[in-house]
């Protein structure tokens, strides 16, 4: 199950969709709405930070979450990391930080092994990461990011049918082992991060990247089976913020990003690469302007926001054997955002917003086309929403914090995907007509004693299809497929003397139905 935040996400063949991702302030996701994990390590994250509201009117398209990871600080000296589980997965990693005078570096070197017990199933992943801080001024900072990473291997064991997996569960999928379905890629990062402090209250934040990403990826089946993706991104991200004083910030945010794909398919002929089925440069333009502003007033806080984005994707068919396939698809988007709160006291708040929020077709959905040709899938919209939230903070001490939230999301268009017996593993979309999504989430967390704490973490999901019909079958009143109703969490952690660390987790999902008609059903 992919990563989702309340059910954006979950629909996801491969990657992420629908979630911004940030590291060290440099969007992963593309423009086109796709996150990948590959230049990752997990010795590089030290801190990570999750919001959950629907964030387009700050973060544009496939905002229905957020999550922002933050690499090691800067230090002096040699550290070595290293970690082994029981699941086959092995990480080693070196890092070297110095700092001299206003300019500090920290290297990071690491690779990562995975073995599973499932038959053709396992990785390799090596990654440099390096940044450096220069402190041009008292108050101007230059952040300069690079990042280089090769994954020479990626098996995928594919899925198994209930017959299967009750033989044996750690078999593979025999048309995955046929195929050799699996991947390769490698790529790397180039970014300048810029915070200038004109005056106390007014700050420049500036950020110029450039990704590079080279994929081959082999899937079971034989037409188009065999992938070879060429992808450019670069962005540039101005922000100016405001401090009439700290209880009046006003924020104004310029943004354009470019993604360019030169995608060519082959035929997968039993792991042998065949004829060439298509050849064609896939782009995405974004351009964006938003504002935001915070008030505090007494016991109230409030919050406003506001983005408009222009997306053009555009299609350059290179394979006219059989016909010219270019056409292009423009996407504009106004959201805004209002959020207030009021604070019983200082250890108790009551909050409320609302949001609207909208997720464009990634460029892999347009181009998983049924009708089994090249070009975009003309018939996929992008998919909107309307979020609403209520929610209470309490915080009765220093160590004890509990949350509780309830929200509705009403949704239109929602993207959901679906196979066809002529093409098994391959994912295409469509949408349903309209959805909604009831949720409530429960958080509490306590520091018990001096060297123990406990953290408990709850959700129940009603996601249901408000209308949805294909052909003549109708899914109206089904729930969405990949969500389980039910989901706890709980985690006890405690240290001695800062030598020895131990956690203990605890996890439970329900029952989750794993097709549109609601017919099939994992075990909780």
């Amino acid at each position: 199950v992919r990563i989702s935040i309340r059910g954006f996400g979950s629909r996801s063949a491969f990657g992420i969709r629908g979630i911004r991702i940030f590291q060290d302030g440099i969007p992963l996701t593309s423009p086109d709405g796709t996150s990948q994990l590959d230049e990752l390590s997990i010795f590089d994250i030290q801190e990570i930070d999750i919001v959950r509201s629907g964030l387009s009117a700050r973060l544009g398209n496939a905002s229905g979450g957020a999550i922002s990871m933050k690499s090691t600080g800067y230090k002096n000296g040699i550290t070595f990391n290293t970690r082994v589980n029981t699941f086959g997965s092995f990480d080693a990693g070196l890092k070297y930080g110095s700092a001299k005078g206003n300019v500090e570096n920290i290297l990071s070197i690491n690779h990562h092994t995975f073995h599973s017990k499932r038959e053709y199933a396992g990785s390799q992943n090596n990654t440099i990461y390096n940044k450096t801080r220069f402190i041009v001024r008292n108050r101007w900072q230059l952040d300069f990011i690079n990042s280089i990473y090769y994954s020479p291997e990626g098996k995928d064991p594919g899925a198994l049918t209930a017959a299967e997996f009750m033989t044996n569960k750690y078999q593979a999928n025999t048309r995955n082992i046929l195929f050799k379905s699996g991947e390769s890629v490698g790529g790397l990062l180039t970014a300048v991060k810029s915070i200038y402090s004109s005056s106390e209250k007014a700050t420049w934040i500036t950020a110029l990247f450039y990704r590079k990403r080279v994929f081959e990826g082999l899937l079971p089946f034989d037409a188009g089976g065999w992938v070879n993706l060429n992808r450019d991104f670069v962005g540039f991200n101005n922000v100016y913020e405001y401090r009439r004083n700290k209880n009046n910030i006003i924020t104004l945010g310029q943004s354009a990003e470019y993604q360019d794909d030169r995608r060519s398919l082959f035929r997968n002929q039993n792991s042998n690469q065949g004829s060439k089925t298509a050849d064609q440069n896939e782009s995405v333009t974004n351009l964006a302007l938003y504002q935001q502003w915070q008030l505090n007033l007494s016991k109230f806080s409030f919050h406003q926001l506001i983005r408009y984005d222009y997306n053009l994707y555009r299609l350059t068919d290179r394979y006219l054997t059989d016909g010219n396939q270019d056409g292009q698809k423009n996407y504009n988007s106004l959201n805004g955002a209002l959020g207030i709160a009021y604070h019983l006291s200082n250890k108790t708040m009551i909050y409320s917003n609302i949001s609207t929020s909208f997720e464009m077709p990634a460029l892999n959905e347009l181009t998983n086309n049924p009708a089994n040709t090249p070009g975009f899938n003309v018939l996929l919209n992008p998919e909107k929403s309307i979020q609403t939230e209520l929610g209470v903070k309490i915080s009765p001490s220093e160590n004890v914090e509990f949350s509780t939230s309830a929200y509705l999301i009403s949704l239109k268009d929602q993207i959901q995907g679906y196979e066809l017996p002529a093409t098994p593993g391959r994912t295409y979309y469509r949408n349903a007509t309209s959805g909604s999504r009831f949720g409530l989430e429960l958080s509490f967390r306590s520091k018990l004693t001096s060297w123990s704490q406990i953290s408990i973490n709850y959700t129940y999901a009603d996601y249901r299809y408000t209308s949805f019909k294909v052909s003549n079958i109708d899914f109206s009143g089904n729930r969405q497929p990949l969500i389980p109703a039910h989901k706890l969490n709980v985690s006890v952690s405690t240290h001695f003397d800062n030598w020895i660390n131990m956690s203990f987790f605890y996890g439970y999902n329900h029952k989750m139905f794993l097709d549109d008609a609601n017919l099939t059903h994992s075990d909780s």
